[in-house]
């Protein structure tokens, strides 16, 4: 047995004290971040090692632990959290509910959760574009997007879809669990094709329901 699958984890409400202290690098995320960066990464197209995706968490500086158990317990809390996204979502996904903070006036702020989450879409960009492309499915993405702008404070949604923003942003505590939940379905179905599932001919309507053939939609990706 190694040494992380001995270390005792921690709560997830120890685990925010430990990114709010100085042991944690000034640009690492916090706790509601990283939840959202786990759930995109946990349903995104494809398997990504921890190898690749842990080291973002931090940003650009690596923490500094004050022990080897204290490195333990952090990275096995977050593994043990990475690992509840995938279990919940596979054996009841009713269960599974988001890391999201809420002010003083117990308001969901979605924000942070929605920034990490995109910092898990960006690890494989390419591969979200047969959601994000997908007429029927993109709408899936829209609670999500609802609380995404730029610098200008432009929204990423097109305006036909952005008439309910107020309500999306109100709902998120409701909307984003069953967005996340359809999300998964989606890429489930999509990964099922290339790991020995039903298959598509190149030329028969794409399942995302686009009305392209699958060859010019979903399986260019």
């Amino acid at each position: 047995m190694n040494a992380l699958s001995q270390a005792a984890p921690m709560s997830l409400h120890e685990l925010d004290e430990f990114f709010l202290s100085d042991e944690a690098p000034d640009g690492s995320m916090a706790l509601s971040n990283l939840d959202g960066f786990l759930t995109a990464v946990a349903i995104g197209p494809e398997q990504i090692k921890p190898s690749e995706w842990l080291p973002r968490i931090w940003g650009d500086e690596a923490p500094e632990f004050l022990s080897e158990e204290k490195a333990n317990r952090v990275i096995g809390t977050i593994l043990g959290r990475y690992n509840q996204i995938i279990t919940q979502l596979r054996d009841d996904p009713g269960r599974y509910q988001p890391l999201i903070r809420q002010n003083e006036h117990g308001q969901v702020i979605a924000r942070d959760w929605v920034a990490g989450f995109m910092d898990g879409v960006a690890l494989r960009f390419h591969g979200w574009q047969a959601l994000l492309k997908s007429k029927e499915y993109r709408n899936y993405f829209a609670p999500i997007a609802v609380h995404i702008t730029d610098a200008q404070g432009n929204s990423p949604l097109k305006p036909e879809e952005s008439e309910n923003v107020k309500a999306l942003i109100e709902q998120a505590a409701e909307l984003i669990p069953a967005a996340v939940r359809s999300i998964d379905r989606f890429f489930k179905q999509t990964r099922q094709l290339g790991e020995g599932g039903p298959k598509l001919g190149r030329n028969d309507p794409c399942f995302c329901g686009s009305g392209k053939k699958f060859k010019k939609c979903c399986g260019r990706h």
